[in-house]
């Protein structure tokens, strides 16, 4: 009875040793395969956004021929500029007076014709665009307050060109491009989201002065300076000499805001618009 006894404690006990070894075995394995599988749920911030789409690349290409365009026509339509548009009455010598300058820098119908369809012509390139990114847009995590807002502003852009309205179509194409740098940032881009927001800030303070709303001008100060010391702490400019002249015509710009002179802020503005030119070329240069 003993030796019975004994055997089945040696049974038992031989039992319990091997599921102890199968246990020291299988168990790292298991804890390995858990880890990585946590990995792969978690990867890397960078990993997880995608490559900027070619429909919103689009958008911002017709924007920035829009934009200079629409400066353009201001200068060479009579009686259309941003000033121009918000200005009413005056006495009928400072009307004839107008007039007759409009005469000298009027274009021809047909010029003037022409320039309009290419603003008609971009602008339903930006829809056409809109419509090839927009999914994948929104796939990546657009908000709705943001795309509603970009909408709008492209309805907006759409309806004051029709009606040819220079003001109106400026401010609409502005608002446009101030929401395309909330999308960049969704995606992989050598050209960071804070970039644009410096290019939006800079063009929208000398629309601002061109129409007199110096108000909304100095307002746009603090926004245009916030943007650019996150920019310029981006390891490809950090230090580099377009860095450093870009800020200085950042300061001048703001200064010239402050003086109110709309002759100042047109040139610092397009010295800023330059500098960000070569700052992109930077920027893109960088692996």
């Amino acid at each position: 009875m003993a030796n019975i006894n004994r055997g089945d404690i040696m049974k038992k006990f031989r039992f319990r040793l091997l599921v102890i070894i199968l246990i020291i075995t299988i168990l790292p394995g298991l804890i390995a395969g858990c880890s990585s599988k946590e990995a792969e749920k978690k990867p890397s911030s960078s990993s997880e956004k995608t490559d900027l789409p070619s429909g919103l690349k689009s958008i911002r290409s017709e924007l920035e021929k829009l934009i200079p365009q629409l400066e353009q026509t201001a200068q060479i339509l009579p009686g259309s500029s941003i000033q121009d548009e918000q200005q009413s009455g005056g006495g009928e010598g400072e009307q004839q007076s107008g007039q007759n300058t409009g005469k000298e820098q009027q274009a021809p119908p047909s010029e003037m014709q022409d320039t309009w369809s290419k603003i008609s012509d971009s602008i339903e390139k930006i829809h056409q665009s809109w419509n090839e990114a927009e999914a994948v847009v929104v796939q990546e995590g657009l908000s709705t307050d943001v795309r509603d807002k970009f909408e709008r502003g492209l309805e907006e852009l759409t309806i004051s060109a029709d009606g040819k309205s220079i003001e109106g179509s400026m401010f609409a194409a502005l608002e446009v491009y101030r929401y395309y740098a909330d999308m960049v940032d969704l995606f992989n881009s050598k050209i960071p989201a804070e970039f644009f927001r410096v290019k939006y800030e800079a063009m929208l303070i000398g629309a601002e002065s061109g129409r007199g709303t110096w108000e909304q001008a100095r307002d746009a100060l603090p926004r245009l300076k916030a943007q650019w010391d996150i920019l310029k702490k981006n390891e490809t400019i950090k230090d580099e000499d377009i860095s450093k002249k870009t800020e200085n015509s950042l300061n001048d710009l703001m200064d010239a805001v402050e003086k109110q002179e709309v002759c100042l802020v047109e040139i610092k503005s397009d010295i800023v618009l330059k500098n960000m030119d070569a700052l992109e070329k930077k920027l893109n240069s960088s692996m």
